[in-house]
């Protein structure tokens, strides 16, 4: 035995079965209660959401594009400021009934609500009551975009609405440009995907990719997930105590937390398998990083192709209701100033793919491939463990919505590291989703 090295954790049933017993009903518990917070009525967001924000975008390429032309009724129940911003887009296309509805009717919007509500029968209505002239705490929950700029046209003396109008098109332009790039290289991406597809089934490596070899047990194994993913709920905690000494600002709550659960996982890896997680992973860590940049692009292609294509194929089934990930994405879209975008983008595309790669694609594959294989063969034994394992990494982020797309991300994520041999592609492939994801949504914020 190597000096360092002990020989794996093997729990003693005695104790392990109930222990993991009372860690799974934990790890329910904890997905339950995320879950029902997630599905359960929620508080009226203070300002427009990140789908509020594409709807006004679609708004706004349809007055530049096709001005005049009624704007096509969202599926999803629109709420809160999203249902005010329809408002004055409905108005602003020439359905003053429907503005109406959607504007004074339903509950009362958070903070500026009455102040919006007056001014948008001011602006719309020929007998309005008296608005309030400071309007930027309605502009501020309007998101200061095509709407907010269109609506104070409106409540504008005729002299200055050119100029807001104007402001509103400055607005948009660029957001606009932004969007029409991310769907063209989306396009090109997806594209290469359906090339890419089936040269990476159909073609064999000159030599099979050695993975690392998990020698523990899988009480062992079993009792690292839970562990590690019950740490989430203390990482916040330890993340907020390091801040209380470290002078950092507060937005870099975000990464320390994440910092604190991925060094807990690691950690418990480590000291599970009995020996450094250097040592562990050491057959990732060979090979050329542009030979890894190079099966990134080829994977990343094919992960938006087959995202695509599942997305597509089940969009009928999943019926109107609010995106996956949502509150992520308005998280992000909402974000103010440099140094917390900042902390965001690292925890999202940089900590987030590293760490979740080592766990999933570095530990979980690896351990169940060999067990697997020798059950049901090679071929079959690897595509369960690639299977369970995009399984798994769609439900730990607890979407039920985007389960189907996150599992598919996850299995082609796999699929490059049983493929290449190389956790860094997958890490890539990963952090450019994830990054990518990141700027889109920034851009059009």
């Amino acid at each position: 035995m190597d000096a360092g090295t002990r020989a794996p954790w093997t729990p003693n049933r005695r104790w392990a079965d109930p222990l993991l017993l009372m860690l799974t009903l934990l790890t329910l518990l904890f997905a339950m209660e995320t879950l029902g917070r997630s599905r359960g009525s929620k508080a009226p967001a203070e300002r427009i959401s990140l789908a509020g924000r594409a709807l006004e975008l679609q708004a706004a390429a349809q007055n530049l594009l096709t001005p005049g032309r009624p704007l096509p009724r969202t599926r999803t129940p629109l709420q809160g400021w999203d249902r005010a911003l329809a408002g004055v887009l409905a108005a602003e296309a020439g359905d003053v009934e429907r503005g109406r509805a959607l504007a004074l009717e339903g509950p009362v919007l958070p903070g500026p609500g009455e102040a919006f509500r007056q001014a948008w029968q001011a602006a719309y209505l020929e007998t309005a009551p008296a608005f309030p002239q400071d309007l930027q705490p309605v502009s501020r929950a309007l998101g200061q975009g095509w709407t907010a700029r269109l609506m104070e046209a409106r409540l504008a003396p005729e002299a200055q609405r050119p100029a807001l109008q104007e402001a509103a098109r400055a607005w948009a332009r660029p957001r606009l440009f932004v969007f029409v790039l991310a769907g063209l290289l989306g396009t090109v991406l997806a594209l290469g995907g359906v090339v890419a597809l089936p040269m990476l089934f159909f073609s064999r490596p000159r030599t099979a990719p050695s993975l690392p070899t998990w020698a523990m047990p899988w009480r062992a194994a079993l009792l690292v997930l839970l562990l590690w993913f019950l740490a989430l709920r203390l990482s916040g905690v330890a993340a907020s105590l390091a801040l209380a000494v470290i002078p950092l600002p507060r937005p870099w709550i975000l990464p320390l937390a994440f910092l604190f659960h991925a060094g807990a996982g690691l950690g418990l890896l480590a000291w599970a398998e009995g020996r450094p997680l250097r040592t562990v992973l050491g057959p990732f860590a060979g090979g050329s990083p542009l030979r890894s940049l190079g099966w990134a692009a080829a994977f990343l292609a094919g992960a938006v192709a087959a995202v695509i294509t599942i997305a597509l194929a089940l969009a009928p089934l999943m019926g109107p209701g609010e995106p996956p990930q949502r509150e992520l994405m308005d998280l992000i879209g909402g974000t103010q100033g440099l140094g917390s975008a900042l902390a965001l983008f690292i925890t999202v595309a940089v900590l987030a793919p590293v760490f979740e790669e080592i766990l999933f694609r570095g530990f979980l594959l690896p351990w169940l491939q060999p067990r697997l294989a020798a059950r049901w063969g090679l071929r079959w034994g690897t595509f369960a463990a690639l299977l369970l394992t995009a399984l798994a990494f769609g439900a730990m982020h607890l979407q039920p919505r985007g389960l189907h797309v996150l599992s598919t991300l996850g299995l082609m994520l796999g699929w490059a590291v049983v493929r290449t041999g190389d956790l860094r592609t997958a890490i890539l492939v990963h952090g450019a989703w994830n990054g990518g994801i990141f700027l889109l949504v920034r851009s059009l914020a």
